[in-house]
């Protein structure tokens, strides 16, 4: 699909996705964020094709499944817990504006969201999308997946989260670094979801750091991560949901992992 390379200055004249995409790049926080909400915006009945053709690429039809699978598991974990009368503090590593938990607070769900986000542009996307009733629970900060201090919180998250391109991590070496700092943060017995889809750059081929999703597995077991499995989210997106034990022993090189 290189000819798809030719036609996008074209297609960013009609269509709010194609237009993000090419002024953005494929997998920046803005498309990713646009292709989650799954709003088709564009000028007149070409551009509304354009757009809607947008959406229906296979690897943000795979994003949108993987976010529904982690909102029903997050309500399931809310409502177990809420019955023993507890809230819910999620930490969440990816891209979007956690749309994930919205209907969730709606509903009255106890839950609270803290979203760490690399640039400030983030932040305010965050903060603009947020719908009224979400405001109290949703909060946005500066901070940074590979970076211990960014971990650095006043309670231990229960849930963990991440929702973005594979591509995020350009090395193993980043993926192991991320996986000992949240193991360290969550509380004992929380649960991580790692959601990873390939998302194409601008030759339609996939970028450095395709496969990380296939090493995941492994290198969450090596972490100390208990209880992992693929969640089946009827896409080509790969849904990881792995558990940290109530007694964890040390895993060798976390003190290092931390440090990288």
């Amino acid at each position: 699909m290189a000819w798809l390379d030719l036609v996008l200055p074209l297609l960013a004249r009609l269509s709010h996705g194609w237009h993000l995409t090419y002024t953005r790049g494929f997998a920046c926080p803005e498309v990713v964020d646009h292709a989650l909400s799954n709003q088709p915006t564009g000028s007149g009945r070409l551009g509304l094709w354009a757009e809607r053709w947008f959406l229906r690429q296979p690897h943000w039809r795979a994003l949108r499944a993987v976010q529904s699978e982690i909102e029903a598991r997050l309500e399931a974990l809310c409502q177990r817990r809420r019955s023993y009368g507890l809230e819910t503090f999620v930490l969440d590593f990816g891209y979007g504006c956690g749309r994930y938990a919205w209907k969730l607070i709606e509903r009255g769900e106890i839950l609270s969201l803290l979203c760490l986000r690399r640039q400030p542009n983030e932040i305010s996307l965050g903060r603009a999308k947020l719908p009224s009733a979400s405001r109290r629970h949703v909060e946005f900060q500066i901070g940074d997946r590979l970076d211990p201090a960014s971990f650095l919180m006043a309670r231990e998250p229960d849930v963990a989260i991440f929702l973005g391109p594979a591509a995020s991590f350009s090395t193993s070496a980043d993926l192991e670094c991320f996986f000992s700092l949240t193991f360290r943060c969550l509380c004992p017995g929380g649960v991580f979801f790692f959601g990873a889809v390939e998302v194409p750059g601008p030759s339609r081929k996939l970028r450095h750091g395709e496969r990380a999703c296939d090493q995941a597995t492994y290198i969450l077991r090596h972490t100390g991560f208990q209880q992992i499995r693929s969640l089946e989210t009827g896409s080509s997106a790969q849904l990881l949901e792995s558990w940290k034990g109530l007694t964890t022993a040390h895993r060798p090189g976390d003190s290092s992992a931390g440090a990288s």
